[in-house]
C-alpha cells in the first residue's frame, strides 16, 4: 500500500530509513526509473513509498511525526502536483524547441 509519494530519491530514502528504523518493511516503487530517466518519474506518479497494509497506519503516524506528511494533506502530494505542472511546461518547451530546430 502506498503511504506517500516523493519526487526526489533523497526524500524517499530518508523516509524509507526512518520507517525501517521503526521496524516497518518498506518498498520504493519506481525508484530506478527516477534515477535513470528523471522526467519519466512524472508520468509514473513519482516514487511511491509502499508498506504492507497492516503497517500503513503506523507508517503514516511515523511520517507525520517526522514532517513528511502534514495533518491536512501530504506535503509531497502538493509538491508533486507542482512538479507535474513544471514537467508538463518543460515538455512543451522542449517540443517547441525541437520543432523549430528542424
Amino acid at each position: 500500500m502506498t503511504v506517500n509519494t516523493f519526487i526526489s530519491n533523497q526524500d524517499a530514502h530518508m523516509a524509507k530509513l526512518l520507517l525501517e528504523k521503526e521496524g516497518i518493511e518498506v518498498f520504493l516503487l519506481h525508484e530506478e526509473i527516477n534515477t535513470v530517466l528523471n522526467f519519466h518519474n512524472v508520468a509514473l506518479g513519482g516514487i511511491q513509498l509502499q508498506v504492507h497494509p497492516d503497517n500503513a497506519a503506523l507508517a503514516k503516524v511515523v511520517l507525520r511525526d517526522a514532517g513528511y506528511i502534514s495533518a491536512k494533506s501530504s506535503r509531497s502530494e502538493i509538491d508533486f502536483k507542482k512538479f507535474l505542472l513544471y514537467g508538463l511546461v518543460l515538455a512543451v518547451l522542449i517540443a517547441v524547441l525541437v520543432y523549430f530546430m528542424e
